[in-house]
């Protein structure tokens, strides 16, 4: 374990950086875990944080919720690569599936156990971690004619207003995200209606970091086939 900075050093930082320095809190960081420099085990060493005591609290409470200790064992592994990363001790980011495990834990170590709901969605993404799915084929480049089902759809709030952000499951096995289409919104009453129903259009294709996923912009000619 590396040698604490003293707590002047530290003085500032509001997260324990790498190298052990100590953060406002009195925590400080060494070996991917967060340490509290004022509790000692038996040897005099520094004992565990509050957020290390938290997040082992709450992978027992999960496996009585039924994840099977591999899965808490991987998310408690998420827990301590993803403070690695935020204390730059690492260049390797998280998943997007890696990260909202992290965040969910993130949470609970700060306001409480997680919902029932966020229990559920936790088991799916950690067996989706431990179990990926094999990866879709590439996303070609440039403009593309695609049709497929929309898997999924929301609204974000952009500088330019309101947009109906949907996932468009293509038929060829890849998917894209990209805004729905006005000419295919104009022909529903609630834009969620368009979730589950194919659609025909043309986009600039751009392959993401994933596999199988890409990003579509400037959709026209778009149809929505008859439900």
């Amino acid at each position: 374990m590396p040698a604490p900075l003293t707590a002047e050093q530290g003085r500032g930082l509001s997260r324990a950086p790498a190298g052990g320095a100590y953060a406002e809190n009195g925590e400080f960081y060494a070996g991917g875990t967060f340490y509290r420099a004022e509790k000692t085990d038996e040897k005099g060493e520094p004992g565990p944080s509050s957020y290390t005591v938290s997040v082992d609290r709450l992978m027992a409470y999960l496996r009585e919720q039924g994840i099977p200790r591999e899965h808490t064992d991987l998310a408690a592994d998420i827990a301590r690569r993803g403070n690695e990363y935020f204390a730059d001790q690492s260049d390797k980011p998280p998943t997007r599936d890696e990260r909202t495990v992290y965040d969910i834990i993130s949470r609970a170590h700060t306001f409480g156990r997680p919902s029932d709901a966020q229990v559920r969605f936790l088991a799916t993404l950690l067996e989706r971690i431990a179990n990926p799915p094999a990866p879709g084929p590439p996303v070609p480049a440039g403009r593309q004619e695609i049709a497929g089902t929309v898997a999924s759809g929301k609204w974000h709030a952009t500088e330019y207003g309101e947009t109906f952000k949907i996932i468009l499951a293509e038929d060829r096995g890849f998917r894209v995200w990209l805004t729905a289409p006005a000419a295919i919104l104009a022909k529903v009453g609630d834009a969620a209606e368009i979730i589950g129903r194919r659609v025909r259009l043309t986009a600039t294709l751009e392959p993401g970091n994933e596999q199988g996923f890409g990003f579509g912009s400037r959709p026209s000619r778009a149809t929505l086939e008859t439900a």
